[in-house]
């Protein structure tokens, strides 16, 4: 993937294999199928590339044996699926300033939406326009943003199971130049203040927009419910088309044996 992964790049190419996503599946009508299959491909790439790594300062290298290797591509495909379900929605998020540099603000959102579970705190926070108010510090979803306690500066590191993992590699998958900036700026406050100022500075309608999935309202919240559980449901599918195809090609060398 490339060092800020978007939507319209997202690689087109299909490892060998993958292309079986495309059949389409009505238990799961619900989950893009030509979307994860660039998303799929895109993943396999990343996740086993050390020049990928490279890029987030690490010097990581998960092959595709290794334990690691499931909860690499699980939190890839679905933080990436995700990011692109957002940018899909939001086209013009894709074009707006960065709230740091090299992070997007599209990713602050996106990451938001991962963990969103209410969003009430989220939109005070935003309304106190103070990255030091009780509202900001106590927000379970804009703790996406910094990854830890609000007054510790705390690099983050790549890990592939606990509590943080998925939110952690999030940053990592979806965006290696946010985790990069993420490391340079390593403070909650300064996270929630660079979103702040970020949201705060698009026009009215857009930050209404925006709340469609970040507010405090039922409709918001399934919303950001609805496209979570999608991208789950992208990661099982990605899961049962890898091993349907294990299987045919377990088949196909036990026939191999009479011919």
């Amino acid at each position: 993937m490339m060092k800020n992964f978007a939507f319209k790049n997202l690689v087109a190419t299909c490892v060998a294999g993958i292309a079986i996503f495309l059949t389409p599946k009505a238990s799961l009508a619900q989950v893009d199928m030509s979307l994860l299959t660039e998303v799929a491909s895109s993943c396999q790439r990343d996740v086993f590339s050390s020049e990928y790594y490279q890029q987030l300062g690490q010097k990581y290298k998960v092959n595709e044996n290794d334990y690691q290797a499931d909860f690499a591509l699980s939190d890839c495909i679905k933080s990436r699926y995700l990011y692109s379900q957002v940018l899909y929605k939001f086209p013009w998020l894709a074009s707006t300033e960065e709230m740091l540099p090299g992070y997007p603000g599209s990713v602050g959102v996106s990451l938001i939406t991962y963990v969103n579970s209410g969003g009430l705190d989220t939109i005070d926070c935003l309304a106190s326009q103070n990255q030091n108010s009780e509202e900001c510090t106590e927000s379970d979803a804009l703790k996406a943003l910094y990854l830890g306690d609000i007054d510790e500066n705390r690099k983050i590191d790549l890990i592939f199971a606990g509590s943080h993992s998925s939110r952690v590699n999030s940053y990592a998958y979806i965006c290696s130049s946010c985790y990069v900036a993420y490391n340079n700026y390593p403070s909650g406050r300064k996270m929630i203040g660079a979103f702040i100022e970020w949201f705060m500075g698009l026009e009215p309608s857009r930050r209404k927009e925006l709340m469609s999935i970040l507010g405090d309202e039922d409709t918001a919240w399934i919303n950001s419910q609805k496209m979570r559980k999608e991208a789950q449901r992208a990661w099982y599918e990605y899961e049962e088309m890898r091993e349907r195809i294990a299987e045919e090609e377990k088949e196909q060398r036990r026939q191999e044996l009479f011919e």
